[in-house]
């Protein structure tokens, strides 16, 4: 769903000739409709900034704070806020709907972001950091702000740490910042935090009551991430040909797709079908862009509404 968001971004906002993605993955309603959600809140941040400058997928490399540390920003804008000031946001695409990833602190994005003033940081005086989060499908468009002076003294304190993981000379610990660890799927303290979850606090013959289980949902949460990275990890290898006892790859269902609709519409045609295309309404966001927001809010505005998102539980302090 990422390329999905660049491609809107790209042709319809900045007007460039790229082309459409075509993955099966991009075939749903749901999939439109959440990428949709993602390109408008995108588009009214771009706009809330004075000449802006728009990075799509940017290499972002904070190896001056995290030893061979880079990534890649999903989108970087630069611009001057109303008051004239300087601002760089960096904004991150999240489609899960397991795990409510917060914006507040949120350390990939404070690294993002000091990856982003390193390489940006001389265009327009940046003086304010905004980091945000995007997970449309659990209603979660969370943003932290703090000055560049703030975020810079806070990649100055974790050079130590930094530095020590790097060298695997760190404690391993589990916490929230498992989710974001890139070794979380071969690390011994994520394996025995599962294991110990499993023997201590769901001993039979007990029922467990609500009150324990809740609890138990930090613990819970993490471990169902490094369960997902570790199935991802061993699938890749076997897909590179390790060979993983009691397991063997399947093909997944797969979706018929023509080759050349070119060639599939001039063939029809002359056989005498004509009625092979459908017509789609453009979204709210494109009419918006054809008429202006003024004229699309006086003709169109009526019949305009934002349903209810579906109720998720997360965490008080994600929330």
């Amino acid at each position: 769903m990422h390329a999905l968001c660049e491609y809107k971004l790209r042709h319809d906002y900045l007007n460039e000739s790229v082309e459409e993605p075509t993955s099966e993955e991009f075939y749903s309603e749901e999939v439109e409709q959440v990428t949709d959600v993602c390109y408008e809140f995108v588009v009214r941040e771009i706009e809330k900034l004075h000449e802006p400058l728009i990075l799509v997928e940017a290499k972002l490399n904070y190896s001056h704070i995290a030893p061979d540390g880079f990534g890649t920003g999903d989108l970087v804008l630069l611009g001057r806020d109303s008051g004239g000031h300087g601002v760089i946001h960096v904004i991150d695409y999240k489609f899960g709907r397991g795990v409510f990833v917060e914006a507040d602190h949120n350390s990939q994005l404070m690294l993002y972001a000091l990856g982003a003033l390193a390489a940006y940081g001389y265009i327009g005086e940046i003086s304010t950091v905004r980091m945000t989060i995007l997970q449309p499908r659990l209603d979660n468009f969370g943003t932290f702000e703090c000055t560049r002076e703030e975020l810079e003294a806070w990649g100055e304190s974790i050079k130590p740490i930094a530095r020590l993981a790097y060298e695997g000379a760190g404690e391993q610990k589990t916490g929230d910042w498992c989710k974001f660890c890139r070794a979380k799927k071969i690390c011994r303290a994520c394996v025995d935090e599962a294991l110990r979850l499993v023997k201590e606090d769901f001993r039979p013959p007990d029922i467990v009551p609500l009150s324990e289980l809740v609890e138990s949902l930090p613990a819970l949460v993490r471990v169902r991430s490094w369960i997902d990275s570790v199935w991802e990890y061993v699938n890749a290898e076997a897909i590179k040909g390790v060979p993983i006892a009691g397991y063997k790859l399947v093909e997944g269902a797969s979706k018929r797709v023509f080759i050349d609709e070119d060639a599939v519409a001039r063939t029809a045609i002359e056989n005498g079908y004509s009625d092979i295309y459908e017509q789609k309404l453009i979204g709210i966001t494109k009419f918006e862009k054809l008429m202006g927001k003024k004229k699309f809010q006086e003709l169109l505005g009526k019949f305009v509404t934002k349903p209810r998102g579906k109720l998720t539980l997360v965490a008080e302090n994600g929330g």
